[in-house]
C-alpha cells in the first residue's frame, strides 16, 4: 500500500481501512470505540518496534468471563513477532501465554528482544519478575545478565528484552515502577453478552501487515512518563488523522498524571477494602479464586495496600477506614487484627462500588 498523505493510504481512508479491526475487538469484549482502537494501534505499534525506544505496557483487567482472552486472541493474530504465538499453538483456543510467576530465568529467556511477548498473572509475590517487565519498557534498561552455556561451564552474557508486553491481570502490580510503565484496559463484564474471537483470514492478516508497516509515527517532545507512554500512540493516530481519538488519549494521559500525582488516585476506604480483598481472596491450586475467613493483621493489609495500588498509609487510617465499614479490630500482644466475613466484605464492596474480580469469589 502506499501511504499518501494524512490519513488516507492508496487514496482510501485509514480508519476506514482500520474499522473491521475496531470491530473485532468489541465483539471480543464490551470495549467502547476508543478501547477498541487503542488495542488496535498497540497491534500496529509492533511493526515500528525497531525505531522505538520505549513501547508502553498493555495490561489487561477485568472479572472472569469480561472478554480478556478472547481480546488477547484477536492481538496476537495482529502483532508482529508474537511469543508465544500462533505458530506455537495452531489452536487459539489451547493458546497459553508466558507466566509471571514461572521462575526468573525462565521468564528472562522468554522475553527475547523486539517481539511481542504475551504474559499470564500468577498472584504469587513475583515483584522481581515485574521489575524484569518494566525494564522491557525502555530499550535502555532492557538490557539484563544472562548465563550462557559454555563446552565447561557457563559464562556471564547480556541479553535486550526490549518489547512489546501484553499482561493479563487481575490485580495491581506490587512493583510501582511498572504501573508507571503501563496503560491499563479494564473490561466490563456484561452477562447477557457473548464474546466472540475473530479468526481473520490470511489475506485480512496480511492486508493488516501491510496497512500497519505503511503508517508512521509522528514525533512528539517528552514530558512526563504519562506522555512517554501514549506519545507512540498518538503518534500514529495523528498520521491516521483520527482526531477522535487523539482527544480521548490525551483525556488518559491527564487521568494517568493526576493518578501519580495524587499516589494512584485511590479513595482511602477503597483501598482499604482492596487490601483485604487481596489477603482475604486468594487463588487455590487449581488457579479459582477463594475467599478465605479469618482474622487479618493490619500490618500485612497495609503492605497489600502498598504493593498492590502503590498507596501510602498508615495502620490507623487503615483501622479507621475499616471502623467506617462496621469491621471490628482488635489487639493481641499490640498487634491490631480485623476479624473478616464474606457477609462484611461484600457489603463493603457493594457500598463502595468495588467491582474487582476478587468479589466475586465472595459466597
Amino acid at each position: 500500500m502506499i501511504y499518501d498523505q494524512l490519513g488516507t493510504s492508496g487514496g482510501v481512508s485509514l480508519l476506514s481501512q482500520l474499522q473491521p479491526y475496531n470491530e473485532s475487538f468489541k465483539k471480543a469484549s464490551s470495549l467502547d470505540d476508543n478501547e477498541a482502537k487503542l488495542c488496535v494501534y498497540v497491534c500496529i505499534l509492533t511493526y515500528k518496534i525497531l525505531v522505538l525506544s520505549l513501547f508502553p505496557i498493555l495490561a489487561l483487567f477485568g472479572e472472569h468471563g469480561s472478554g480478556k482472552a478472547a481480546i488477547i486472541k484477536v492481538i496476537l493474530q495482529l502483532v508482529n513477532n508474537p511469543i508465544p504465538g500462533p505458530k506455537d499453538f495452531p489452536n487459539l483456543d489451547r493458546w497459553v501465554g508466558l507466566k509471571i510467576n514461572d521462575t526468573y530465568p525462565s521468564l528472562r529467556d522468554g522475553l527475547k528482544e523486539d517481539t511481542a511477548a504475551f504474559i499470564e498473572e500468577g498472584d504469587a509475590d513475583f515483584k522481581i519478575n515485574e521489575q524484569l517487565i518494566a525494564d522491557r519498557y525502555s530499550r535502555q534498561t532492557a538490557v539484563v545478565r544472562q548465563k550462557k552455556p559454555e563446552a565447561i561451564g557457563h559464562s556471564q552474557g547480556k541479553a535486550n528484552i526490549f518489547g512489546a508486553t501484553v499482561i493479563h491481570k487481575r490485580r495491581g502490580f506490587k512493583d510501582p515502577a511498572t504501573s508507571s510503565r503501563s496503560i491499563f484496559l479494564k473490561t466490563k463484564l456484561e452477562p447477557h453478552k457473548s464474546h466472540k474471537t475473530t479468526i481473520f483470514m490470511e489475506k485480512e492478516k496480511e492486508d493488516f501487515r501491510n496497512l500497519a508497516r505503511s503508517i508512521d509515527v509522528y514525533p512528539l517532545s517528552g514530558g512526563t512518563r504519562a506522555h512517554d507512554l501514549w506519545n507512540p500512540l498518538i503518534g500514529l493516530a495523528i498520521n491516521v488523522g483520527d482526531g477522535t481519538w487523539i482527544a480521548w488519549a490525551s483525556e488518559q494521559v491527564e487521568k494517568q498524571i493526576e493518578s501519580h500525582a495524587s499516589g494512584g488516585n485511590f479513595d482511602p476506604q477503597k483501598a482499604v477494602i482492596l487490601g483485604v480483598l487481596s489477603r482475604a481472596v486468594i487463588e487455590d491450586a487449581s488457579g479459582n479464586l477463594v475467599f478465605k475467613e479469618g482474622k487479618y493483621e493490619l500490618y500485612q493489609i497495609k503492605s497489600s495496600i502498598d504493593q498492590n495500588l502503590g498507596v501510602q498509609m498508615s495502620v490507623n487510617e487503615i483501622e479507621f477506614g475499616l471502623k467506617q465499614q462496621d469491621f471490628e479490630v482488635k489487639r493481641r500482644k499490640g498487634i491490631p487484627r480485623v476479624e473478616v466475613t464474606a457477609e462484611k466484605l461484600k457489603k463493603a464492596c457493594v457500598d463502595l462500588g468495588i467491582d474487582d474480580e476478587a468479589v466475586s469469589a465472595l459466597p
